[in-house]
This record gives C-alpha cells, sequence and structure tokens, in this order.
C-alpha cells in the first residue's frame, strides 16, 4: 500500500520544483541570490541552488554550443535534475525507515573496484576533476548508488516472477514497445593526423589524431551518413 505520508512529501517536492524552474530563470539577472539557498526539499533533504547549478553545469558540458542554448533542451535537463533529486531523496527516505545503510567498507570495496577501471590514480583524479566532482562527491554519490541496489534487491524480494503467460499478454498487448527502427551502428573510424595526399571528401572530413573520441563524434556531419569513413591509416585507430 502507498504510503501517504510519502505521496504527500513527493507531491510538495514536486510543486516546488515547478517553482523553481520560474526562480532559476532570473538568478543570471540577480547576483544576490544566496548560493545555498533551497531550490528543492524533500523531507530532510535539500537541493540548494549551488548543487543544481553544478549538475546543470556538468550536463550542459557534454553537449555542444548549439544544443547546450536551446531552451528546450535547457528545460529537460533541469526538469531531469529535478526529478533525479526527488526520486533518490524518497529511496534514501526509504532505506532509512527499513534500517538499510552502506558500511565503510563496502563503500571502499566498490570504490577500490571502479578505480581499479583507470590506469592510474593520476587519471582517476583528473576525470573528478574534468567533471568538477569533488572526491568526497563522488563518494557520497557512489554510497546512495549502493542504498539504491540495496532498495531494489529488497523490493524484488516481495514480487513474484511473471509466469509465461503473463509475459506472452505483455507482449502482445504491448508490441509496439517492442519494434525497433532501422539503425547504423558506428563501429569503427581510421584517421590520420596529417595527409597532404587526401583530398575532395576525404580531406574534408580529416580529423586530428589527438583529439578524443567524444570530439570526433562532434566533428563529424553525420547527416552524410557515408559510413564507414576509412582514411589511409592502419596504426591509429578510434572505436566507438
Amino acid at each position: 500500500m502507498t504510503n501517504p505520508l510519502k505521496m504527500k512529501a513527493f507531491y510538495q517536492a514536486l510543486l516546488m520544483g515547478t517553482m523553481a524552474f520560474h526562480f532559476l530563470g532570473c538568478t543570471a539577472q540577480n547576483p544576490k541570490v544566496n548560493a545555498q539557498q533551497a531550490i528543492v526539499k524533500v523531507n530532510s533533504r535539500t537541493l540548494t541552488l549551488k548543487d543544481f547549478s553544478n549538475r546543470l553545469g556538468r550536463r550542459l558540458k557534454d553537449l555542444d554550443s548549439l544544443s547546450a542554448k536551446s531552451s528546450e533542451n535547457l528545460g529537460f535537463i533541469k526538469e531531469e535534475i529535478i526529478k533525479n533529486f526527488i526520486t533518490r531523496s524518497l529511496v534514501l527516505d526509504y532505506a532509512d525507515s527499513k534500517g538499510l545503510s552502506v558500511s565503510n567498507q563496502e563503500l571502499d570495496s566498490e570504490a577500490a573496484r571502479l578505480r581499479a577501471s583507470y590506469p592510474d590514480d593520476v587519471t582517476f583524479r583528473r576525470t573528478l576533476a574534468e567533471e568538477n566532482i569533488s572526491f568526497s562527491e563522488w563518494q557520497e554519490q557512489l554510497k546512495a548508488r549502493l542504498i539504491e541496489k540495496k532498495v531494489f534487491d529488497l523490493i524484488s524480494e516481495k514480487i513474484k516472477a511473471p509466469s509465461t503467460e503473463e509475459l506472452r499478454l505483455y507482449y502482445q498487448q504491448n508490441l509496439e514497445s517492442f519494434k525497433t527502427k532501422e539503425r547504423v551502428y558506428l563501429r569503427q573510424i581510421v584517421v590520420e593526423e596529417h595527409n597532404p595526399h587526401l583530398s575532395g571528401y576525404a580531406a574534408k572530413k580529416q580529423i586530428p589524431i589527438s583529439s578524443n573520441k567524444r570530439e570526433i563524434l562532434r566533428k563529424i556531419d553525420f547527416s552524410d551518413a557515408m559510413w564507414p569513413i576509412i582514411m589511409p591509416s592502419s596504426s591509429n585507430t578510434v572505436h566507438h
């Protein structure tokens, strides 16, 4: 049964989030706005203007200049940040009510596992800096994800697995959801740093080898739909 107090808190937070969009639209014209001012508050958890701005900045960083200036994209990202905060806050509150927590040993173990995926600690720290995330903030986010997993596992234990007949019926009633449009998967781009012998289309698509994968994909005009693009170099390969 749905807890009415939880639902009340959810809708209150959602209302505050909606009001926050109007507030955020005018902060640029008001430099005196308090960075610690609450944008959304869910029970004891607060999303401040500073936290919101940091999260928004990280999301916009991955967009090109045109997309970042789009009012539609900006509104969608703001709304998603608010929704994610509300959802996580309610999940963490539920975890508290069930006595679910993450020990220091669990946190350290998962942190070590993730950090081992980087070539070295310098690379790991550089990545955090590029994302404008402090190490303590990264740990808090990791801890929250571990708690969310425990909540999911707890709820999943109480859910009865669907029968074959139920799965078949669901599939038949939702056929459109299982249809996939034709897609093009980019498997490989071979690029050449400097080659004066290239001309025409290849020369126009030439990209410096120092570019990272994200920048490479941004600089390529996908609308031409002429794949694969293979430039004469077998030693410098970028996979995606």
